[in-house]
């Protein structure tokens, strides 16, 4: 007592009790003493004593021993206890009460002790099982797999509850989970029959448990952190365990088994000792979350199979043995339309290999030879994707991606194979690259057409200088008017290869169809010849104009031509195709193109306008000729069909608008020019511009004479310097040639004397390419196309001098 009076001070232990108690006995102690003086002397005695000195003396030391022994009987064991309540209040003191008395006080003090561990004993079990849930639902707030939670499930659970081994199996609407979680070692044996016990009891919750779908569950070893592995063998006779129902909407859906392994003193397995309430709690919450996650998972599934109905791949989940379980619709439809027996294969529920196809080996399909390649050789190891393309019966392409399906342990567990129908984009990358060659043989052209038409202009006008020595030689004459057609043909050959080879698409304008029929005709007709394929036309006689782009309208008729041609070529039957134009009242063009060859079948007649459709075999035809040639038609406000009676032969139909021109352009168009007049050039001075040597020497051999004076150099520096110093009539300009070529030189003069600008006229072996076009479209200057007549460049000039003198 003294040592805490010390310690906690004489103020600690003030106590109104004690005052109550001092006031009431040194009120009985005067009482008392006065009433024993009255009745022994009287009221005059009991006065004169009162005031004696000594009275109080001795009424002080009754009180003070009287105080001291109720002090230590009664008022500090109870401020002693008043001052311990306190400190329990504040939490600074968890120390029972200690107070060595066999008295009431003491009584009480051992009663209060033990109810207060009973008390602190029961708080802390609730904090500890409060502690247990609060960690548990922290832990598992955030999981969405229900392997994941019953991991924290049975580790947090351990932390309070006794037992060793601890099992759960879940299945609603096919999702099927079970597991085994032990703190020993169990062998293949122990897993069975732990299996199988638990899977009985699973039918007495859920009667419709469908036992068969779990077989031997699997095991997740867990470390005891109370004291490391605690089993090294075990004896396996027999279990007892206590059984949880999981209950999510509404109704049980499996089950949590614990069960402990240890042996007591008889031999008999302890049943797991478990708190009713954390357990009961925990499993509550438990069922929550599964019903959480059920939710969720449906949710995904609904949502995964969402994504995967909408997708243009198909998806095959493909397990070790080769059997497809899932496959998306996309999936499906390429399957039937891929394999020739369609969904055969998995109607009968066979492995899906070459070796245990239903049908013969030879006549399995790619993708069951690309299903087994997969099964006996990974092909997806350390992760990649292995790709690979596949070729059905039809000629159609398959590109098929597979990778590794692995469970949650990553453990290899079937394949993934997506499939993608590539036909289109191979086809069109095809074409790509024959588009790209097209560019490239039209650069090459043009570089072709540009050392063949300089050759041609010497040829050209050689013949011209003979026609002039002829000294009026019909027979020679002949044959020299049949030498300048050939080379007029080999340059309209020329233009046009340059044109279709550059695929020229900007250009509407007013066109003759017939002159486009016959030009697709002559760039067609030896391929026609040699497939002993005669053409005949029959071309309305009236001018038929309309406005389209007449490069593309050229391409439409090639088109059909090649397609007839084929179609002769590879049925053997046909010998003829027929071209014929007419003006319809109410101003329809219409173009036809016949053949008498094996026509169209009626089941695919309304296909063959389709991109990509083609009935020629792979590497003949891309399968866009027709539907190209029916964009084109559409685009110029046109219109084409087919027909294709049973009898044979095939008919396409264009239908254009017919475009009316002015009757003064038409009357200009017909009407014959008048004679030139030379005798204006006589006075006139020529300079030339060209590295072609040859071309200038015929072309000075034949101006010579009908002009003043003909000058010429081979390089643009040298003219550029010739041209500083004098002034010419005309200046006859190469546009290709080496170092300075015409483009520059005509900018360096114009920029020196702009008025020499319009006495060039330019000379050249391409004007089909869209940058010659539009240089020669911005000058405004006059220009031929090699090889020439001399009569074409003699009217030039006279046009341009008369143009400048009026």
């Amino acid at each position: 007592m003294w040592r805490d009076l010390h310690k906690r001070g004489i103020a600690a232990y003030f106590s109104i009790l004690g005052v109550k108690i001092a006031v009431v006995i040194g009120v009985f102690l005067l009482l008392a003493t006065f009433l024993n003086l009255y009745i022994h002397g009287g009221m005059e005695s009991a006065y004169q004593n009162v005031l004696l000195p000594s009275f109080w003396v001795i009424q002080g030391v009754i009180f003070i021993a009287v105080m001291a022994v109720m002090s230590k009987l009664v008022i500090l064991p109870l401020k002693r206890f008043e001052v311990h309540l306190r400190e329990l209040e504040q939490h600074r003191t968890e120390e029972p009460f200690v107070l060595k008395r066999r008295d009431e006080i003491g009584y009480l003090t051992e009663r209060f002790n033990s109810l207060h561990r009973n008390i602190t004993e029961k708080i802390q079990k609730k904090d500890r099982q409060l502690y247990v849930l609060h960690s548990f639902l922290n832990t598992a707030s955030g999981v969405f797999d229900i392997h994941s939670l019953m991991i924290h499930f049975f580790n947090i659970l351990r932390t309070v509850c006794n037992f060793d081994i601890g099992i759960y199996v879940v299945n609603h609407k096919g999702l099927s989970e079970g597991r085994i979680f032990s703190y020993a070692d169990l062998d293949l044996i122990k897993r069975e029959e732990l299996s199988k016990n638990l899977l009985k009891r699973a039918r007495l919750y859920v009667p419709d448990f469908p036992a068969e779908r779990f077989g031997i569950l699997e095991v997740t070893r867990l470390i005891d952190k109370r004291g490391g592995e605690r089993f090294e063998s075990l004896e396996w006779n027999s279990l007892r365990s206590k059984e949880l129902p999981i209950i999510c909407f509404g109704r049980p859906v499996g089950i949590v088994a614990l069960i402990t392994l240890g042996k007591d003193g008889e031999g008999d397995f302890h049943e797991p000792v478990v708190e009713s309430r954390v357990v009961n709690s925990m499993i509550r919450h438990t069922s929550i979350m599964v019903e959480r996650i059920l939710t969720h998972i449906f949710a995904e599934e609904k949502k995964l199979s969402r994504i995967l109905s909408s997708m243009i791949e198909g998806v095959y989940l493909i397990d070790r043995d080769g059997h497809i379980t899932s496959i998306n619709p996309k999936g499906q439809e390429l399957l039937s339309d891929f394999c020739r027996f369609g969904m055969d294969c998995l109607k009968r529920g066979v492995r899906f290999g070459p070796i245990e196809c239903p049908h013969p080996v030879e006549a399995s399909c790619e993708f069951a030879k690309f299903i087994a390649k997969i099964r006996t050789h990974n092909y997806t190891i350390n992760g990649r994707v292995y790709t690979e393309e596949i070729k059905g019966y039809d000629g159609r392409i398959l590109q098929l991606s597979v990778c590794n399906l692995t469970t949650e342990d990553n453990r290899p567990d079937g394949y993934v194979i997506t499939a993608r129908d590539v036909t289109e984009e191979r086809l069109i990358q095809e074409r790509l690259f024959q588009s790209s060659k097209l560019a490239a043989l039209g650069e090459m052209a043009a570089g072709i057409a540009h050392e063949v038409n300089n050759p041609l202009q010497v040829v050209m006008g050689n013949i011209e200088l003979l026609e002039c020595l002829s000294g009026g030689d019909t027979r020679l004459t002949k044959r020299l008017g049949q030498m300048k057609d050939g080379i007029l043909r080999i340059k309209s050959i020329i233009r046009n290869l340059l044109i279709f080879a550059r695929e020229q698409t900007t250009d509407i304008e007013e066109v003759n169809i017939n002159d486009i029929i016959l030009n697709s005709v002559d760039m067609m007709k030896n391929q026609l010849k040699f497939a002993n394929i005669a053409v005949e036309l029959d071309l309305d006689r009236r001018s038929l104009m309309v406005m389209c782009n007449k490069n593309l309208f050229q391409q439409v008729i090639i088109n059909l031509l090649q397609n007839a041609k084929d179609a002769i070529e590879e049925s053997g039957k046909g010998s003829s195709i027929y071209l014929r134009t007419v003006l319809l009242p109410g101003g329809i063009v219409v173009v036809e193109v016949s053949d008498d060859g094996p026509g169209i079948p009626k089941k695919i007649i309304d296909k063959i306008f389709l991109p990509f459709f083609t009935t020629k075999g792979v590497g003949k035809g891309t399968g866009l000729g027709l539907s190209i040639s029916r964009k084109i038609i559409e685009e110029i406000g046109g219109n084409i069909s087919v027909s294709s009676p049973s009898s044979g032969g095939t008919t396409f139909r264009i239908t254009l608008l017919h475009h009316r021109k002015s009757r003064r352009k038409e009357r200009r168009m017909v009407e014959e020019e008048p004679g030139q007049d030379l005798s204006v050039l006589s006075s006139k001075s020529v300079f030339m511009i060209d590295d072609e040597e040859e071309v200038v020497r015929v072309t000075k051999e034949i101006l010579e004479s009908k002009v003043e004076t003909f000058e010429y150099v081979n390089t643009g520096k040298s003219a550029l310097e010739r041209l500083m110093d004098r002034d010419y009539d005309f200046i006859l300009l190469d546009l290709k040639m080496p170092g300075v070529d015409g483009f520059e030189l005509y900018r360096r003069i114009t920029e020196a004397k702009p008025y020499l600008g319009e006495r060039i006229i330019f000379l050249t072996g391409d004007t089909e390419s869209e940058a010659s076009k539009a240089f020669l479209k911005l000058t405004g200057c006059r220009y031929l196309a090699k090889p020439f007549v001399v009569d074409d460049l003699l009217k030039v000039m006279c046009d341009q001098v008369t143009c400048v003198s009026g």
